[in-house]
């Protein structure tokens, strides 16, 4: 199982959205090598 998170405490003014984009290919790549996602994504990935 794995969980992408944002640290806000090196960047308060992140966007939660851009971020969750961003990390599109680590998800990829943990589902493509057998991890399952514990919160789907905007893309429901």
């Amino acid at each position: 199982m794995f969980l992408i998170t944002a640290d806000l405490t090196k960047n308060g003014l992140a966007i939660p959205e851009v971020d969750e984009l961003a990390s599109i290919p680590p998800g990829l790549w943990a589902l493509e090598n057998g991890y399952v996602n514990l919160v789907p994504n905007l893309v429901g990935m």
